[in-house]
């Protein structure tokens, strides 16, 4: 059986007793119905309309959680990075082993930091990628962003060993 295209749209195949002939087109009026070829493959037309939800269905704003996330996390992510970059400021007056002991646990403690700053940026960038696909995803993926911005900031004061 073989299905013939007409017009751009798919007509049913003729019965091989009426000589041949592509049967009449289907009305423009019909809903929408799975219309697969005999090989399986879906006309262009209807790709976007078989696995998609409903549009009335998807909130009317889903930006308003990634924007609100980012408004408070890029000041967030700017301060907790100027707080680290300037930490070693608060050893000038240590003694050489404050000094040392400081030195040795900051260089790990602000790889951390700066990681933990970047996957913030991350979170917060799909947070805007999943906003029209996945609204839920999105949202917390918006409240994490900031959480992550936090936990990142108490992880680098508990690696690094004040005076």
């Amino acid at each position: 059986m073989r299905a013939v295209l007409v017009d751009g749209g798919l007509a049913v195949p003729a019965d091989p007793g009426e000589g041949g002939e592509p049967a009449p087109r289907r009305d423009r009026e019909e809903p929408m119905r799975d219309r697969r070829t005999p090989d399986g493959i879906v006309p262009m037309s209807q790709t976007s309309a078989l696995d998609d939800e409903p549009l009335d269905d998807l909130p009317k704003n889903p930006w308003i959680a990634p924007l609100a996330s980012t408004v408070i996390m890029l000041p967030a992510v700017f301060y907790a990075l100027l707080f680290s970059m300037l930490m070693p400021m608060a050893c000038d007056s240590c003694t050489d082993a404050e000094g040392d002991r400081f030195d040795a646990s900051f260089g790990p403690a602000f790889a951390v930091s700066c990681c933990g700053l970047a996957l913030s940026l991350g979170v917060l960038l799909a947070s805007w990628v999943c906003m029209r696909r996945r609204p839920a995803a999105s949202v917390l993926l918006a409240v994490a962003a900031p959480l992550t911005v936090l936990f990142t900031w108490m992880l680098f004061m508990g690696l690094v060993d004040t005076p």
